[in-house]
């Protein structure tokens, strides 16, 4: 039975023309992976300023690896993390967002919905699987990683603050009227008449 192929931005048979034979076609296939990420990012409504540095990441991935996306493993990124943290002593919170990267590009190329794995199997034999996973990236564990002196306001925090500050003028207030109840009181007794109310 023959599957219909839906005009799904980012999909295989939307960014590879079938029938011509490319000079290179490792690279003319990343280029359309690419490409076809690209688009699926803009269906989605992600503008070219979110984009353009996610795609120049997924390149220095490719570099770093030196293999392509359907030839990429677990252990690829595990050494390039490590890289990240060792060489380039980026902060937990770097490395987390660029695993997260990885992880978009990767999710497009195995969703069967776009195409990715059997075009890959085709043209060269394997396809791309899955590389970031629970066990190999970063875990986010706090609210807040950067340093204190950065750290912002957490509505709790302001919510905190707000009640202590009410306390206070509330105390300082009553302080007030404690005070000038006794002078009146001292006053009126300094003239020999009775405190009124008291």
């Amino acid at each position: 039975m023959h599957q219909r192929k839906v005009a799904l931005a980012g999909a295989v048979h939307m960014e590879l023309v079938s029938g011509v034979v490319q000079l290179r076609p490792e690279d003319a296939m990343f280029d359309a992976m690419l490409s076809g990420w690209r688009a699926q990012q803009k269906s989605r409504g992600l503008r070219d300023d979110t984009i353009d540095p996610r795609e120049r990441l997924i390149r220095r991935f490719l570099e770093f690896a030196n293999e392509y996306p359907w030839q990429w493993t677990p252990a690829h990124l595990d050494e390039w993390s490590a890289s990240l943290t060792s060489e380039r002593h980026l902060a937990p919170s770097t490395i987390r967002s660029y695993q997260g990267t990885v992880r978009l590009f990767t999710e497009l190329l195995i969703d069967a919905r776009y195409g990715w794995g059997p075009a890959c199997e085709e043209a060269f034999g394997t396809y791309p699987v899955a590389i970031c996973h629970e066990w190999n990236t970063l875990p986010h564990l706090q609210d807040y990683e950067g340093g204190p002196e950065a750290r912002p306001s957490a509505p709790v925090y302001v919510v905190l603050y707000g009640m202590w500050a009410a306390a206070l003028a509330y105390s300082i207030r009553a302080h007030r009227r404690e005070k000038a109840l006794e002078a009146r009181t001292e006053s009126e007794s300094a003239e020999g008449r009775q405190p009124t109310g008291v």
